[in-house]
């Protein structure tokens, strides 16, 4: 399994993106670490990944996947540091 970052700019302030979150936490070990930033681990390519979530996007929103690699640093809070360590042992 990658790791995966995704984030994503969601511009319609109307509209319910509950979906598009509940999409990205089908995905295993989904860590919210930011507002609009998770990281999943999958077999599924960076394309797949943003292929399936658009679906859930409107067409002025934005999304981007990009595998995560051993060379990968963070300052987060909380357990979320620990967890996100987690992904990468």
């Amino acid at each position: 399994m990658k790791n995966y970052l995704i984030s994503y700019d969601l511009n319609n302030f109307d509209k319910d993106y509950s979906d598009l979150i509940k999409a990205i936490k089908t995905y295993r070990s989904a860590l919210k670490i930011l507002d609009s930033v998770f990281v999943i681990q999958t077999s599924s390519s960076a394309f797949e990944i943003t292929s399936y979530l658009k679906e859930y996007l409107d067409e002025n929103d934005e999304i981007i996947a990009t595998e995560l690699t051993e060379d990968t640093a963070w300052i987060l809070q909380g357990k979320k540091s620990d967890e996100l360590a987690r992904l990468f042992t």
